[in-house]
């Protein structure tokens, strides 16, 4: 099991949490995904943590690879640059 942990610096948090819950809806039924939890900072408010589980590296890739364009496109209106994305085991 590997989690692929996404840091979000919004510019709009409100506007960026119910885009998540829309693009969110796309991870459903994709190969490998278990699962996704959103954590909001306490002493740094307009950061976001997504924690999402997959089976391996290679099956986030593979999302990516079709939903990249769509899920940046729903989410980078709210944010101040673009997402980090790195991957534990």
């Amino acid at each position: 099991m590997v989690k692929a942990i996404i840091t979000f610096d919004a510019k709009d948090v409100d506007g960026l949490q119910a885009a998540l819950g829309k693009a969110g809806g796309m991870l459903n039924g994709a190969k490998g995904f278990h699962g996704m939890e959103l954590r909001r900072g306490v002493e740094a408010p307009n950061r976001l943590l997504l924690f999402v589980d997959w089976d391996a590296v290679a099956d986030h890739m593979a999302w990516m690879s079709v939903n990249e364009k769509a899920f940046l496109g729903a989410v980078m209106p709210f944010l101040s640059g673009p997402p980090d994305i790195k991957h534990y085991q």
